[in-house]
């Protein structure tokens, strides 16, 4: 089972504010998903989204730079066993 990011993770790990983050989730441009009333990310979808210019596309307009998207890539190591 893949790992779920949480909004602070995510933004660590794209060197984003969370709230970038939570800005693109209003706007519904960036994939997410919904439980209870946590919003998670599968690092899956999030680089899926990133290859098809997901970061370009939403046109970072509050001074954050992205860097290379081309070679971003999220890493999740599992901690323990299996979930």
């Amino acid at each position: 089972m893949e790992i779920l990011l949480t909004v602070k993770e995510l933004a660590a790990a794209l060197k984003l504010t969370e709230q970038t983050i939570q800005r693109y989730i209003l706007r519904k441009e960036i994939p997410y998903r919904k439980i209870m009333r946590a919003v998670r990310f599968r690092p899956s979808e999030i680089n899926r989204w990133i290859d098809n210019g997901g970061l370009d596309a939403c046109k970072i307009t509050d001074g954050e730079t992205v860097g290379e998207t081309e070679t971003l890539r999220l890493e999740v190591q599992e901690i323990g066993g299996e979930i």
